[in-house]
């Protein structure tokens, strides 16, 4: 036989073959999947697909190039390329609490500290504010907002609401307890309970009685009711009973008592009656019976008896007798002191009686009294004889506390260089006649502009003027100048800008720039300088330095400069507005070399030889139109060189006035002020300009308003002790001040009502501050509608 064999080589050098529709993908930074609808096939094998992915610059997060790579068994491999567009359309995630319900003694006292991260890229700011809602008179709501931005421009906002009410009742204190009389007994109502609320200040307790039969006419109880209602109109109610009964025995009308006389003054026997509070009119026995001839006795008897066998007997003994009351030799009158510790010992007195020895008891009775040592207080002074006739003498002592406490450390009034660091508040402190130290509460208000938070320096631009000789020949003044453009869009000068320094070296400017040539068109301002640096610290870089003064600068003063480089931001240092609308340039750092920086300090702006100057070179680009037209022959796409030339008015726009107040336990309050003002005739760092002591009066102010909160009208009431020009402002919660509520000379001593319709402002909390000569008085006004 005949064999034949065939051998077939089989060899796989066919790459995979990807899917030809390979889809750009779009997806959120947080959904990346591992293969986005990518796949590949084999002809011979199963493929294996890896990837590798390159990120390049795009909107916000940028695009992922992803190159995949398909394997098959046999080592062939093919590539294909996708596009990702990593976007970010979630805002960052703001943790707030739920929204509450409290009772008004639980109410937050601050905003709370919130939780909030976004899911891909840093949280770039974040802001929060509390807003107070008065509801009604015992209910408001704190409100409390918040909002974030994440890298990406994405906004989250969250709410949380805080609805403070008071719907507790009433607490009663001091309850009487149950009693039981007898019907013939006289008794006194019941003590009333006091009573007080978790919230308000003021529980009104309203009284009622009720009677409620019982078997019997004279058998019943007497009910005591009290109701205390809140300012809210909470309420609680409490009851004491009085059980009324009949275990008397009948009364005897007219029954004289006991008496010593002389012998002709022995007394007629009276027509004695007996009446029962049950029965009503019952009979009575009589029996006289006499002992002894000259100092004797008569012992008389009236006997009656009820039908229920209740009896009375009534016996009367007439002798002889001393029945003459002592009678008090000394004089008594009643005294007033200020403290519990003047209180004096009860005085000595004396007493005599017409048939012996007096015996002389004082006994001292606290009639009224509070927690801060005030009382009523009556001495009383019982004589006594031998016989047993007494007589009384009183006198009454009261304890008010009616002098303000003394304050001691008050400051002064100040005037301080524009750029003096503001004094710590001083040390008051404050005594009392009665308390010794006292604590004293301290308020501090500004009026006017306030300073920029946490800043060192907050300062107005100004345009500078240019130099006499004019060296660089500018046609006209300017704070702004972009050179790259023809004269008529290059010049600009400053309108409403500020600089603002702070501790950690940076430099914040805004401002508004108005063409030079056309008032209408120009830039919004809003760039950051950092990296402060003193001339020893920058001229020793390891990069050449230097500063500019050719164009009218003080170059002599360049050692005592500050030097700052501009910061780039994410988005345009300049937006147009007017013509300039939809235009933005960003601004970077010019030179880049940094040899030069921008300069601050006297003469530092390039330009003039202003006391306080700030200037220097950026760098812009970006787009430009005008009219809505895109300028120049690039689509409106311009770069170029520019310069800031400014100066600035840094002495603050506002004034200080500090409060110190001490109140002692009866209510008895002093208070002094002063104010802080900054004038720049005053040598920063040197001497503070003092106003004389005799031109702080304390407490010389009286003011009240009422109804405070207000909701339609305001009336102001008050007094002065001088005769001095007088003014009454108020003032929202930043210092601005809203209102000009009386203006004019007044005279010291008279009370002076001012009505203020307080319709033209929002609900809120206000500022209202009484001047009144030198002497200033601060307090709140609370608008709610």
């Amino acid at each position: 036989s005949i064999s034949v064999s065939q051998y077939i080589d089989v060899t796989d050098n066919v790459p995979p073959v990807f899917d030809p529709y390979i889809v750009m993908q779009t997806v959120e930074c947080h959904e990346i999947e591992e293969y986005l609808g990518v796949t590949a096939t084999d002809l011979c094998s199963t493929v294996t697909i890896t990837h590798e992915d390159d990120t390049v610059s795009g909107q916000c997060l940028g695009n992922i190039i992803r190159t995949y790579t398909a394997t098959d068994d046999c080592g062939n491999s093919a590539t294909a390329q996708q596009i990702i567009a990593v976007i970010d359309t979630n805002g960052p995630v703001i943790e707030n609490p739920a929204d509450a319900t409290v009772q008004c003694d639980e109410a937050p006292t601050e905003m709370p500290v919130v939780n909030i991260y976004d899911l891909c890229t840093d949280v770039v700011s974040s802001d929060s504010s509390e807003e107070i809602v008065i509801i009604d008179a015992c209910t408001y709501q704190i409100i409390w907002y918040w909002t974030a931005t994440d890298f990406c421009g994405n906004v989250s906002e969250a709410t949380t609401t805080i609805t403070v009410v008071d719907t507790e009742d009433p607490i009663f204190h001091n309850v009487p307890s149950d009693e039981e009389y007898s019907c013939e007994d006289v008794y006194e109502a019941p003590v009333a309970p006091t009573a007080t609320d978790n919230c308000t200040a003021i529980v009104i307790v309203i009284p009622s009685v009720n009677i409620v039969e019982g078997n019997c006419p004279n058998a019943y109880d007497v009910v005591y009711t009290w109701t205390a209602y809140d300012e809210c109109g909470n309420n609680s109610e409490v009851s004491v009973t009085y059980h009324i009964v009949d275990e008397t025995a009948p009364v005897l009308s007219e029954a004289p008592e006991n008496v010593t006389v002389e012998c002709d003054m022995i007394p007629t026997a009276p027509m004695v009656t007996a009446y029962d509070l049950c029965d009503g009119l019952v009979d009575v026995d009589y029996n006289e019976v006499i002992t002894g001839t000259c100092d004797y006795t008569i012992t008389r008897t009236w006997y009656a008896v009820d039908g229920c066998g209740n009896d009375v007997l009534h016996t009367q003994i007439i002798h002889v007798q001393d029945t003459t009351d002592p009678v008090f030799t000394t004089e008594v009158a009643d005294i007033t002191v200020e403290c519990a510790d003047e209180v004096p010992s009860p005085v000595a007195v004396e007493a005599y009686d017409n048939c012996g020895e007096v015996t002389i008891t004082p006994y001292v009775e606290t009639l009224e009294s509070d927690d801060c040592g005030n009382a009523y207080i009556r001495v009383y002074y019982v004589a006594v004889d031998e016989c047993g006739n007494d007589a009384v003498l009183e006198y009454f002592i009261t304890v008010e506390d009616t002098t303000d406490p003394v304050l001691d450390g008050c400051p002064i009034n100040m005037v301080i260089g524009c750029y003096d660091a503001i004094p710590e508040p001083a040390e008051v402190t404050a005594f009392d006649n009665c308390g010794g130290e006292l604590m004293v509460d301290y308020d501090q208000y500004y009026f006017g502009d306030e300073p920029t938070e946490g800043s060192i320096a907050d300062c107005r631009l100004i345009t500078p003027a240019r130099p006499a000789n004019n060296p660089c020949g500018y046609p006209v003044d300017w704070a702004m100048a972009l050179f790259g453009l023809p004269n008529a869009h290059r010049y600009y000068h400053v309108e409403d800008g500020n600089l603002v320094r702070f501790p950690d070296g940076t430099i914040h400017i805004t401002a508004d720039m108005h063409n030079a040539y056309n008032n209408a068109n120009g830039w919004s301002v809003d760039v950051w300088f950092a990296n402060e640096l003193d001339w020893n610290a920058y001229s020793s870089q390891a990069f050449p330095t230097n500063f500019k003064a050719d164009c009218g600068g003080i170059g002599a003063n360049h050692e005592d400069w500050l030097y700052f480089v501009l910061q780039a931001g994410a988005g345009a240092e300049l937006t147009g507005f007017g013509g300039y609308t939809g235009s933005t340039l960003n601004l970077v750092h010019a030179p880049a070399s940094k040899y030069f920086q921008f300069q601050l300090g006297d003469g530092a702006n390039n330009y003039n030889a202003a006391d306080n100057g700030f200037g220097g070179w950026f760098s812009y680009s970006g787009l430009f139109k005008v009219n809505d037209i895109p300028y120049g022959a690039n689509n409106g796409n311009i770069s170029g060189a520019g310069d800031f030339a400014f100066e600035m008015e840094c002495c603050p726009d506002y004034y200080i006035i500090r409060q110190w107040t001490a109140t002692d336990c009866s209510g008895n309050t002093a208070t002094c002020s002063q104010t802080i003002t900054f004038d720049s005739s005053v040598e920063d760092n040197s001497t503070i300009v003092t106003v004389p002591t005799d031109e702080v009066v304390d407490g010389s102010l009286e003011i009240t308003v009422s109804p405070n909160p207000a909701n339609s009208n305001a009336l102001f009431t008050f007094k002065t002790k001088e005769n001095a020009t007088t003014t009454l402002e108020v003032f929202d919660a930043i210092g601005k001040k809203v209102a000009d509520v009386f203006m004019g000379t007044v005279e010291a001593g008279i009370e002076y009502k001012v009505n203020y319709n307080v319709n033209t402002l929002s609900t809120g909390i206000y500022l209202y501050r009484l001047q009144n000569g030198t002497s200033v008085e601060v307090g709140k006004l609370i608008i709610g509608k």
